[in-house]
């Protein structure tokens, strides 16, 4: 092992580059590894989903690294870049040498290949471990955090334009009830591992705030409860390391088993581009820190330990959004949205509509390499949900009552790690998960991930790695590898071929499609970065001039290319530039669709003032929706950006962050979207008149 340490070592001192970062550009490194991981989640972003709940840990740990000298297997694999083999050489070298007096050190592990090294590099540090005891009196020394964020689109949606009192009941679902702020208020007390207490509360744009507004009739006012404030609150209190009791959450929490194929509430960085990324781990219970209003659990949750068994309860007990229907004078829920707006009187009226009940638990033996957990939970409503008698809700959950059960394993071996679940729900229907990991000394990936989910398989909680939401009515198997070559180049490829066998919503026949994916990455010195990406799709969709009852499909191809160029000219000064063109063809000239867009970023610290900005000018041309282009923005802490780029225009923000204190941070953020080819922007209650989009956004931040 010596003489791996001292060729790591030379091999370091030659390749200056990969650690000789100044803290700015190990910031934007870190920024541009985040936006990588939220590629594969745009359509959720587009719609509205908070996706800050995947990037809070990295977010801390770019503002507070982590010491690789005292993390532990649980808090490295918040990093998500590394693989199990990886985490266990790592702890394995750290007990057989001591501590890291250096950063360089980790090049001597083996499996750490260069290109998971710079991936991880802006969260992690190497710091001498300072022992400090804990006493009951540490937990009135914490330390307090307090966000606040305010965030309004400056054009005026024809939702705002309210109808005479006269026709207001009539028009119930035409117009909004609120103003179109949005306000975000995030409030976290924390003492080391121990305790955390946490506030979120949020207004969505459109909801009502505090106040009854005196435009609106008394048809309407009749019909509503008086605004309490945010539409949204959560609150937890939670305790970790308490002995036995590993930890306490009382309030808003998550509970995230295997691999999600029975139980994983809230969102998953599952499905990214890195093979390391394709296996999930467990946190097991967690307090909620997201404005996700429909992907939490409320109630209390316990887990403890035992020598080598871990077991953790659960009980949920929450009203969710319902559509309710009234059928033979019985109420019952046609659909469950999970949009958490509240804007009209009609969403108003689904709002906690439905009263869902969940409770179980999840037992787990770990052994040095080898680990076995058992999952099983119960979901109740206190109305039945009901499905439209069409071919594809035939499977589909209906009733009051859901069981789910499951096992799943995890294997460590010398450069292998196997995984996988196996689930089942109380109607008969199943569903498996399997995959391997397998690292070589160099530093290469490869995963290999098989899932199949039976059209019977029924479950709300689950969200493991899959195309489809609900993990059923999918078979697929995928590949991903990451490949350094020579000491500058890294290659990163995956293919995923996978089939609905039963019908879906979306299509009357079986579907099959396929999904490619390959990224070439150069890095010739410390300040620069180039990329060269090209993914290609296909899969079946319907033939749009068919009318018949079965529909014909036809096969669409769609090809992606991306160039990007990172350049630091100094550390006070950097740029970004991209471009990216899209091609679907489905066989049908008249069909075929094509986009372009190309952006800059500029990125300003002036020196000795705490000020930083970050510019971005994008100009897009496409043939319409369908050949859409997403780019990650930078944005504000604990928010997402990531708009969809179609039509013809341009779009630029600035993001503008001052720290004028240590205990105090500010942003600002204005962004603008201009499109050439049309006269009113969005659609229904969000179209706008005019071709302009202006957005602001500002937060405060005080850490005491």
């Amino acid at each position: 092992m010596k003489w791996k340490i001292i060729c790591g070592i030379i091999c370091l001192v030659g390749m200056p580059e990969l650690f000789a970062q100044q803290p700015d550009s190990i910031l934007l490194r870190g920024r541009e590894i985040i936006s990588k991981q939220l590629e594969h989640l745009e359509e959720k972003s587009e719609a509205g989903i908070d996706l800050s709940e995947l990037t809070a840990d990295l977010d801390y740990f770019l503002e507070n690294p982590l010491n690789l000298n005292e993390a532990d297997k649980s808090e490295l694999k918040k990093l998500v870049f590394l693989t199990g083999i990886q985490i266990k050489n790592l702890v394995d070298y750290r007990k057989k040498y001591g501590t890291f007096y250096s950063i360089y050190e980790l090049k001597a592990i083996d499996g750490l290949g260069q290109n998971t090294l710079e991936k991880i590099m802006p969260f992690v540090v190497v710091r001498p471990v300072i022992k400090t005891s804990f006493n009951h009196q540490r937990l009135l020394r914490g330390k307090h955090e307090l966000i606040l964020r305010y965030q309004r689109k400056l054009g005026t949606p024809a939702g705002y334009s309210i109808p005479a009192d006269s026709l207001q009941a009539e028009k119930s679902g035409s117009f909004y009830l609120g103003d179109p702020n949005r306000y975000y208020l995030r409030y976290r007390y924390k003492v080391y591992n121990k305790l955390s207490i946490g506030l979120l509360a949020e207004k969505d744009p459109g909801e009502l705030f505090f106040n009854m507004p005196s435009y609106l009739a008394a048809s309407i006012k009749e019909q509503m409860d008086r605004p309490t404030g945010f539409d949204f609150y959560s609150f937890h209190l939670g305790f970790e390391d308490l002995g036995w009791i590993r930890k306490i959450v009382l309030g808003d929490y998550h509970v995230r088993f295997g691999q999600g194929l029975v139980l994983w509430s809230g969102l998953s960085f599952s499905g990214g581009s890195d093979p390391s990324t394709l296996k999930r781990y467990a946190p097991g219970i967690s307090p909620n820190t997201s404005v996700n209003e429909g992907l939490f659990m409320r109630g209390g949750a316990l887990g403890m330990a035992w020598k080598k068994l871990e077991l953790s309860l659960f009980y949920s007990r929450r009203k969710t959004d319902a559509n309710i229907v009234n059928r033979n004078s019985i109420e019952e829920a046609s659909s469950l949205p999970s949009g958490g707006y509240h804007r009209t009187l009609n969403e108003l009226q689904d709002k906690n509509a439905m009263l869902q009940q969940h409770y179980g638990g999840h037992i787990t033996y770990s052994h040095e390499h080898f680990r076995l957990g058992m999952t099983a939970f119960r979901t109740v409503f206190d109305i039945d949900l009901v499905r439209d008698e069409k071919p594809s809700n035939i499977f589909r959950f209906r009733g009051r009552e859901n069981l789910n059960a499951g096992i799943d394993f995890d294997i460590l071996l010398k450069r292998t790690n196997l995984f996988g679940e196996l689930a089942c729900s109380i109607n008969g229907g199943w569903a498996i998960l399997a995959g391997l990991t397998h690292n070589t000394d160099n530093g290469s990936i490869m995963t290999i991930l098989y899932r199949e989910y039976r059209r019977e398989y029924q479950n709300f909680m689950a969200q493991a790695y899959g195309k489809r939401d609900g993990n059923a009515n999918e078979r697929g198997i995928r590949i991903a590898m990451e490949v350094p070559l020579f000491r500058t180049f890294v290659v990163q490829i995956s293919a995923d071929h996978y089939t609905y066998p039963w019908l879906t919503s979306r299509n009357i026949n079986t579907f099959r499609g396929q999904d490619h994916y390959v990224l070439l990455s150069y890095r010739p010195a410390r300040n620069t970065e180039l990329n060269l990406r090209y993914r290609y799709k296909n899969g079946d969709i319907k033939n749009k001039d068919n009318l018949s009852w079965i529909d014909e499909l036809s096969n669409e191809k769609k090809h992606n290319f991306r160039f990007m160029l990172r350049y630091a000219v100094s550390s006070y000064f950097s740029f970004k530039s991209q471009a990216e063109y899209t091609l679907i063809n489905s066989g049908n000239p008249v069909d075929r669709s094509r986009g372009g867009m190309i952006l800059q970023d500029v990125y300003c610290h002036p020196p000795d003032i705490p000020l930083k900005i970050i510019f971005r000018y994008a100009l897009f041309n496409t043939d319409g929706y369908g050949s859409r282009i997403y780019a990650y923005e930078n944005d504000v802490l604990y928010a997402s950006s990531m708009p969809a780029y179609y039509g013809k225009g341009f779009r630029y923000y600035v993001l503008i962050r001052y720290s004028p204190r240590k205990w105090l941070d500010t942003w600002l953020r204005f962004s603008m979207t201009n499109y050439t080819d049309r006269k009113t922007v969005g659609s229904g209650l969000e179209e706008m008149e005019g071709n302009k989009v202006p957005e602001v956004k500002v937060q405060l931040r005080i850490r005491l």
